[in-house]
């Protein structure tokens, strides 16, 4: 699905008191045509990337990092076996730190043993797998599931079907706004985009299915369509009739 809009629509003349021009830029007293326009598409995501996390308490820094190593090796030795592959797991983040708890208003804080936490990162190829995943991973002794971000291999070239189309909406409208205004439409100017931004699908959560009568629940979840926009900006010379 394609949708494609143009805002931003102005006519103006440029002024003798703007800087020196470029070569090729219009004159001083060019009357010119400013056009912004936008486009946008929905792409399909192919790719997930899941969030694990593994946090340990511990009376010493020591304790709470070795108990949290042995742990996230248990967790990523449990998705390896429930088909991840090795290379597709890393570590994300890493920390260690002190547990501070409150005493009571106005009391300062005590330190309370430390925490160590890590991030486990899953980048997955196939969607259904991220449900039996995170079951895989709470089952082996993760805490939390952290951000799950979906992304798709296509969106470069998606950006460049939009900013093609919403470069050739904005010359449509300045055409038109060149002959409502009793000229034509001259050579484009200047044309200009924002980087692209990052691309993500939101989620959407499925409800937990049973497999069978006596079988667990498992966990669910399908992305929606990515949303991919650009906006471009250009400017365009008003010829004027002779």
């Amino acid at each position: 699905m394609r949708r494609a809009s143009l805002v931003g629509l102005g006519f103006m003349v440029a002024a003798s008191a703007l800087p020196a021009q470029s070569a090729g830029a219009p004159t001083p007293s060019q009357a010119l045509i400013v056009v912004n326009g936008t486009a946008d598409t929905s792409i399909a995501a192919d790719r997930a990337t899941v969030e694990i996390d593994v946090q340990t308490h511990a009376p010493t820094a020591n304790q709470a990092a070795r108990d949290n190593a042995q742990i996230r090796h248990a967790v990523v030795a449990a998705l390896v076996g429930a088909g991840a592959d090795a290379a597709q797991i890393s570590t994300a983040e890493f920390s260690v730190s002190a547990n501070m708890k409150p005493t009571g208003i106005g009391k300062p804080m005590k330190q309370d043993g430390y925490n160590a936490n890590n991030t486990i990162r899953v980048d997955v190829r196939r969607f259904e797998q991220i449900g039996p995943f995170i079951d895989t991973a709470l089952a082996a002794g993760a805490t939390r599931i952290g951000d799950i971000s979906f992304t798709s291999t296509t969106e470069r070239n998606a950006r460049r079907s939009v900013l093609a189309e919403a470069v050739s909406n904005a010359r449509a409208d300045a055409d038109a706004m060149a002959r409502a205004a009793g000229g034509s439409l001259g050579r484009l100017v200047e044309v200009t985009t924002e980087p692209p931004g990052a691309i993500q699908s939101p989620l959407r959560l499925a409800e937990v299915v049973m497999t069978g009568p006596n079988a667990s629940q498992t966990t669910e979840i399908t992305p929606q369509p990515i949303e991919v926009r650009t906006t471009v900006y250009s400017r365009w010379e008003f010829v004027p009739k002779p």
